[in-house]
């Protein structure tokens, strides 16, 4: 073999191993996502986060059909969430405050008494629909905000 088709080939086997590199992180383990709550009235209790990937189960708030779900503490104001494990989407995401830590979002008269929010900031008045809070992102890694609301 000459040196000229040698070259090619290490050449070839090098673009080859620079190509699988780039995207293997990726088909492996999804692209990282990182959800930030901001506007948190307390450090009391935890934040929730939900991720979705179903309208119906967004819209309804299901608790056992959904993508990922973590809770963290409050710290100066605002919860971290990531995660990488997501392929593009669309993904809607619900988050609420738990300030008693009793893991439920409370509601007094059908009103809100902690807080909560939704990825694109929707749902300030009602809850939104999928398509409004759905989010989408491809080949690459993302970072999402979303402000808590309080009635009170």
């Amino acid at each position: 073999m000459s040196r000229k088709a040698l070259s090619n080939i290490l050449a070839l086997l090098g673009l080859t191993v620079a190509l699988v590199y780039s995207f293997s992180r990726s088909l492996l383990w999804g692209n990282s996502l990182t959800i930030e709550v901001i506007g948190l009235r307390s450090e009391n209790g935890l934040v929730f986060m939900t991720i979705y990937d179903n309208a119906d189960a967004f819209e309804q708030n299901s608790t056992t059909n959904y993508i990922t779900y973590a809770a963290k503490r409050v710290k100066k104001g605002t919860a971290s969430f990531s995660t990488n494990r997501l392929y593009g989407g669309p993904y809607a995401i619900s988050v609420f405050h738990d300030e008693n830590s009793n893991e439920e979002f409370d509601m007094t008269n059908d009103r809100p008494t902690e807080g909560w929010g939704y990825s694109n900031n929707v749902g300030q008045i009602e809850n939104p629909k999928f398509e409004a809070a759905a989010i989408e992102f491809t080949n690459s890694d993302a970072k999402f905000t979303i402000h808590i609301n309080y009635l009170n």
